[in-house]
Order: C-alpha cells, then structure tokens, then sequence
C-alpha cells in the first residue's frame, strides 16, 4: 500500500492571482494467488484559482493481473 499527498500554492506576480492545488494519491494490491494480483488506485485532485470556480476531480480503478504460463 503506498499514499502520497501534496499541496503548492504560486501567486502570479503580473496578475496578483493566487493559484492552488491539492493531490491525494493512494494505492492498493493484493496478492490473491500465485498467479492473481488484486489492484485499486485512487486519485484525488483540488484546483483553487481567485477568479473562476473551484475544480475537485476524483478518479477510481479497480484491476486485476493473472499472470499466464509458469510464474517464478
């Protein structure tokens, strides 16, 4: 399992905009058998500009990986 998440934060000089963003990145897998591995990934997104509305995007994937003739 492995998670991450990350902030930064600019302000645009010429503009006197402040522009944001917040990432959240989290994943999953399991070993299922020798030859099935069990795999979800998440990934959240926040964008924060002064002008214009705020933009959230949340992506999911579920996956599996079978391994086919002799594993190691």
């Amino acid at each position: 399992m492995s998670a991450d998440y990350g902030k930064a934060s600019e302000t645009f000089l010429a503009e006197g905009l402040t522009f944001e963003t917040i990432n959240g990145f989290l994943s999953y897998q399991l070993e299922l058998t020798d030859r099935i591995r069990l795999s979800a990934d998440a990934r959240y997104t926040d964008l924060r500009v002064d002008l214009g509305p705020d933009v959230s995007n949340f992506q999911a994937l579920l996956g599996f990986t079978v391994s086919l003739g002799r594993t190691q």
